[in-house]
């Protein structure tokens, strides 16, 4: 399993960022993501903000990575959700809270946060399924290790427009095809592949589901268009100004 570490803040270009490193499970570095929001008292010391959201491969998943204060910025969680972050690890200052089942349930990513007093797992319906207290450092002087077993194949899906492509789905491969878990106070849908060979991503595809993110997104530029299509003046015949103007 890889792991996230606060390297020293490193230089570039003679900037210096606050940095969390993934290393993977030979002990190279696999990425680095650079805070993207320092506190005043890391601006006033001479930190740089980061600018990106990477999310890296590994052997078992896309994982992702932010820091402490980005917690609070919708931003930094849209940006590890488009880039298809399939589990986020926090290390942090402070425990996260109810934050951390926020940023899972509107991203549609896993999270593992890490404070030193406690490790959190939520998964991706936002559901804390492990805390665990800690210390910093145990008898021997070493940070102690807390694991979790978490499923990233799974994903979260709302029940409009997919209901009956889930039908079809276990019409074609059978009725365990697929773990399903409706929450229903939430209105969240959990799906996960259980055919061989294919994963949720794959199955998804191939029956024209969508994800909760995805959906979001979607209705995110139709709103988008739909504003835009407004704000034009419209003639009698339905055409706007645009169109009008594109058959002149």
């Amino acid at each position: 399993m890889p792991a996230a570490a606060p390297p020293p803040a490193p230089a570039s270009a003679g900037r210096r960022y606050n940095c969390a490193a993934l290393i993977d499970r030979k002990g190279e570095i696999v990425g680095v993501y650079r805070k993207n929001f320092p506190t005043h008292s890391e601006l006033d010391g001479g930190i740089t903000p980061g600018v990106e959201t990477p999310v890296f491969e590994t052997d078992f998943g896309r994982v992702g990575l932010c820091i402490c204060f980005d917690l609070n910025y919708w931003e930094v969680g849209a940006g590890l959700c488009r880039n298809r972050a399939e589990l986020v690890i926090w290390p942090s200052m402070w425990a996260g809270g109810r934050m951390l089942s926020k940023w899972a349930m509107e991203f549609g990513f896993n999270m593992a946060a890490v404070w030193k007093e406690q490790s959190t797992f939520v998964d991706v319906a936002g559901r804390e399924i492990l805390a665990v207290k800690r210390e910093a450092r145990d008898r021997t002087g070493r940070s102690p290790v807390v694991t979790a077993r978490i499923d990233l194949d799974r994903r979260l899906l709302h029940p409009d427009n997919n209901l009956e492509n889930l039908k079809a789905l276990f019409e074609r491969h059978g009725p365990t095809a697929a773990f399903t878990e409706w929450l229903k106070q939430d209105c969240h849908l959990i799906f996960g592949s259980q055919v061989p060979g294919a994963s949720s991503d794959q199955l998804i595809e191939e029956f024209g589901l969508e994800t909760m993110r995805d959906y979001l997104a979607r209705v995110r530029r139709d709103r988008k268009a739909a504003l835009a299509a407004a704000a034009e003046p419209v003639y009698a015949n339905g055409q706007t100004a645009a169109q009008d103007g594109e058959r002149i």
